[in-house]
């Protein structure tokens, strides 16, 4: 009989060392062979939880998308006291200023050629994601700090906006496109009534592009 425990620690070590790899060396230069090496486990060990590489790596993305879920809820809490537009300020910038976040997002930016992967990130983006900035949003609104006709629809505007067309990678951008791409996305939420990106969170985007290559000599 196979001890639950046990098992589950099988799995949990799979996706870590893994996702060790995916960010090290990429997840196309990362063979299935590395992490069965780095585990010590047999081949057939890591073939009972996944069938494929890919499987791996959707397992990946949805633990870490778990713990920034879990995450977010901490921050959310953090900001208790503090009117809805104030919270939506403190947690964008949490969120990008936390490095293992941002470790996660590089990986996620390097994922080009996975459609399924960038698919997966949308979904996840709109249906799940979204619904706290859209309880967030509706807080405003009440207590006057954010105007908007529009709450469901701005929460998964920012967030798309934010996670998925400010990606430089994805669409091929230099460091100048992207930028004024975020000044887009901060006046566009502004207009909508939503005025909740400040210039302490584009400094913040602007060290972030550096810390994937991109910088004010990238073309």
């Amino acid at each position: 009989m196979i001890n639950n425990n046990s098992s589950n620690q099988t799995y949990e070590d799979i996706l870590s060392t893994a996702y060790s790899f995916f960010i090290k060396k990429g997840y196309e230069k990362t063979s299935i062979q590395e992490i069965i090496n780095e585990l010590g486990i047999s081949k057939g060990a890591i073939y009972h939880y996944f069938k494929s590489k890919e499987e791996i790596l959707q397992s990946v993305l949805l633990s870490e998308r778990e713990k920034a879920n879990t995450y977010l809820d901490k921050l959310i809490l953090e900001v208790d006291g503090y009117n809805a537009q104030e919270k939506i300020k403190h947690i964008l910038n949490r969120l990008t200023s936390d490095e293992k976040i941002n470790t996660t997002n590089r990986f996620l930016l390097n994922q080009t050629n996975n459609s399924k992967a960038i698919m997966q990130n949308i979904i996840q983006t709109v249906n799940i994601d979204s619904i706290k900035f859209y309880e967030l949003i509706q807080d405003g609104i009440k207590d006057g700090s954010l105007n908007t006709r529009f709450p469901k629809e701005c929460s998964e505007l920012l967030l798309l906006l934010c996670n998925i067309w400010l990606n430089p990678i994805l669409f091929n951008r230099t460091y100048e496109e992207t930028i004024n791409r975020f000044i887009f996305i901060q006046f566009t939420m502004k207009q909508l009534g939503v005025d909740v990106i400040d210039n302490k969170l584009l400094d913040k985007v602007k060290n972030n592009l550096k810390g994937v290559g991109i910088n004010e000599n990238t073309k």
